[in-house]
């Protein structure tokens, strides 16, 4: 009887170990098996031809009997394992698959498999292996929400969650509230590289109130303490970050009298005062 072998992941972390000694190469030990196959469709070609058979039938002729092959020598599908995400994920992911338990191990194509899971458009980092002779691995991480965001279009005051892959779920709740928050044109889509830069310091976005989108290509982040950090371009906000968290630690620079620190110059960090000195018109007295 055909088996579908379901793995409980919860989390999403038991299927990391897994992936570090899992090589991109399939190991096929079928070669004579393939050629005997070959064999058997030429041979089928023929005979069809003979018997004066349509092309139509002749691939569906083919088919059958490349699968009754498959079957009989053990290159079917057996085991479809879902790792990396809850175990009703899993039934859904192994739904979309649209691989059957006894199916023609050669039909499961780890690519078209893999197109089909991404087309849920609810999980990421998906790869399909194939363990043959009659095994299927999924290995997914699910799509979790990453930040609340505030439109700007609509002048809300409520906020919106947002998911890894930039997209609007919802409306957020109380539960949700340690999220990163950004706000600005363009802010959903740029929020999860955001998230995933500050996610190696939690110190950093503990103390973030908000996250502002400039010109949909930077972020200015505002802290807790009056300070605006003003970030450069995306493709250099992971760098800048990483320098900003390493002075806080240093040196408390988000707790200093200041209104700004301008990180947009790489290797260069400008310090605005909160407020600013100015120099007395008065002549000295005496």
């Amino acid at each position: 009887m055909s088996k579908v072998k379901n793995s409980k992941s919860g989390s999403g972390k038991s299927g990391r170990g897994r992936r570090d000694v899992i090589d991109d190469h399939e190991e096929v030990q079928a070669s004579s098996i393939l050629f005997g196959l070959a064999i058997l469709t030429a041979l089928i070609v023929a005979a069809a031809a003979w018997m004066g058979g349509s092309l139509s039938q002749l691939e569906r002729r083919a088919g059958h009997m490349l699968d009754s092959a498959a079957r009989s020598t053990g290159l079917a599908v057996q085991y479809i394992s879902v790792e990396g995400v809850s175990d009703e994920m899993a039934d859904e992911l192994r739904f979309a698959a649209l691989v059957e338990p006894g199916e023609n191990m050669f039909r499961a194509d780890p690519h078209l498999v893999r197109d089909r899971i991404e087309a849920t458009g609810r999980v990421i980092n998906v790869q399909v292996h194939r363990f043959w002779p009659d095994h299927i691995l999924i290995l997914a991480d699910a799509v979790e929400p990453v930040a609340l965001w505030r439109d700007p279009a609509q002048n809300e005051t409520k906020w919106a969650v947002v998911d890894g892959l930039g997209r609007v779920m919802g409306m957020a709740d109380d539960t949700q509230s340690g999220l990163v928050r950004v706000a600005g044109e363009g802010a959903q889509t740029a929020a999860p590289l955001l998230a995933d830069a500050l996610k190696e310091f939690p110190a950093l976005s503990a103390r973030l109130d908000q996250a502002q989108r400039i010109s949909d290509e930077r972020w200015d982040l505002k802290f807790d303490s009056g300070v605006t950090a003003q970030l450069p371009r995306d493709t250099s906000q992971g760098q800048a970050i990483r320098r900003l968290a390493f002075l806080d630690r240093d040196t408390d620079i988000l707790d200093r009298p200041l209104r700004r620190i301008d990180m947009r110059h790489a290797e260069q960090v400008y310090l605005s005062p909160e407020r600013p000195a100015t120099a007395s018109l008065q002549p000295d007295a005496g």
